[in-house]
């Protein structure tokens, strides 16, 4: 089949949490893979901006304000997308995030409050279930479609200083193995990618405060002994999204150069 297999023209994919990082280089990888792209976030100048740098390359994009733990929300994105484009193909949940509500970076078990908890599991993992549910209905009555999770390594390694984003991610995970298995017969294939510990902003400044207290940490944690780029991750959406990936359901893949699950020293005292 040749390069063709990774083709995504005709398809139409939505994005959740479309408007930066992750999931614009997700956008715009898909679009330029071929596909008709609905870009899904709360804030709308982020999102419209996305869908005009899929349109100046000369891709099709539609912009729609959602809130993805409301399903009201979530059903009008749906319809929309079924307006413009008249199908869905290819949903990627990215919407999530690890801060607390007023900012603060999610802790350990014994200092994340109970509103901090219910915040994180809500935008990463209800997120999910609530889109895919809602967009798998129109997969099912296509019996096609592929359903990709953003998961993190922080769900299948112990991550203390970010509790409840860890087990909301574990939980990605989970209901990326549960969703493969329902919808597998409508053949609706469910994969999630875990990255690493991707340049952003946040993740430096987190690495530079555990190289202070563990010198060589990069080293030791990651094989390839450099923090990831976003545009590492957009090659494996396009393999799960595209022909390539139609065998392959249920998968969790890391991208994480290597990462080997090493756990600085442990306890709130050490961070």
């Amino acid at each position: 089949m040749g390069l063709e297999m990774f083709s995504l023209k005709d398809r139409v994919a939505i994005v959740t949490g479309g408007g930066r990082g992750i999931g614009q280089a997700t956008a715009l990888g898909l679009s330029q893979a071929g596909a008709k792209v609905v870009v899904a976030a709360r804030t709308e100048s982020e999102i419209e901006e996305t869908a005009s740098q899929i349109r100046a390359q000369g891709g099709q994009a539609l912009a729609v304000s959602t809130d993805v733990v409301n399903e009201a929300s979530i059903d009008n994105l749906v319809k929309k997308t079924l307006a413009k484009f008249g199908q869905i193909d290819i949903l990627v949940n990215n919407a999530g995030g690890v801060m607390e509500p007023g900012g603060a970076l999610t802790g350990f078990t014994m200092t994340t409050s109970g509103e901090a908890w219910d915040s994180v599991l809500r935008k990463n993992l209800k997120s999910a279930f609530l889109c895919s549910k809602a967009v798998a209905k129109s997969m099912i009555e296509r019996r096609r479609g592929s359903i990709i999770n953003i998961g993190s390594m922080s769900g299948l390694h112990a991550d203390p200083p970010m509790t409840a984003y860890g087990i909301a991610k574990a939980g990605v995970i989970h209901l990326t193995k549960n969703l493969s298995k329902e919808l597998g017969g409508y053949q609706i294939r469910v994969n999630c990618i875990c990255p690493g510990l991707m340049g952003t902003p946040r993740v430096k400044h987190r690495v530079q405060l555990i190289e202070e207290k563990d010198p060589g940490f990069m080293q030791k944690a990651i094989t390839l002994g450099r923090l990831g780029a976003i545009s590492d991750l957009v090659g494996a959406m396009i393999f799960f999204a595209s022909d390539a990936s139609s065998y392959v359901t249920g998968e969790i893949l890391g991208i994480n150069g290597g990462f080997s699950g090493y756990t600085p020293p442990q306890g709130p005292g050490n961070w």
